[in-house]
C-alpha cells in the first residue's frame, strides 16, 4: 500500500512538473490593461530560454499606432 502511494505521488508530481511555465518553447501572450482597458499589444523581438529549448525570434509585423 505505502509503495502504491509512493508511486501514485511520484507520477502526480511529475505531471505538474511538465505542465508548468519552465517548460513554455515561447513567452507567454502579453496582457496590458490600463485604468480598467485593454490595450492590444504585439510580440516583438525575443530570446527566450526554456529547461530544454531556447529560441530567438524577429519581430515579423510593421509598425503600429502608437499609444
Amino acid at each position: 500500500m505505502k509503495q502504491q502511494t509512493f508511486i501514485g505521488i511520484v507520477l502526480i508530481s511529475l505531471g505538474l512538473l511538465f505542465s508548468l511555465d519552465p517548460f513554455r518553447h515561447q513567452p507567454p501572450a502579453p496582457d496590458v490593461t490600463i485604468e480598467h482597458r485593454e490595450l492590444m499589444v504585439y510580440l516583438g523581438t525575443y530570446t527566450w530560454s526554456g529547461v530544454f529549448l531556447g529560441e530567438t525570434a524577429d519581430a515579423k509585423i510593421g509598425p503600429v499606432e502608437q499609444v
